[in-house]
């Protein structure tokens, strides 16, 4: 089964505060392009879940070169 995505730890400094998250990373193995409408509703969800800004989602597909506007 290929792996497209490995699993990340980071630290950052948040407010004077070490914070551990992990994310996943895309591998080489595929190349990038437009996601589905399916995986794109995650991603925004996830976006409106977390109460990120959508605006920045939108934003960064929008302006990436291999990636279709929504």
């Amino acid at each position: 089964v290929p792996k497209v995505y490995k699993k990340k730890h980071l630290n950052f400094l948040i407010n004077g505060k070490e914070i551990k998250v992990m994310t996943y990373v895309m591998t080489n193995t595929y190349k990038y392009g437009k996601p589905s409408q399916k995986y794109y509703d995650v991603i925004k969800k996830g976006y409106m879940d977390w109460n990120f800004n959508k605006n920045k989602l939108i934003e960064l597909i929008l302006n990436h070169p291999k990636v279709m506007q929504r």
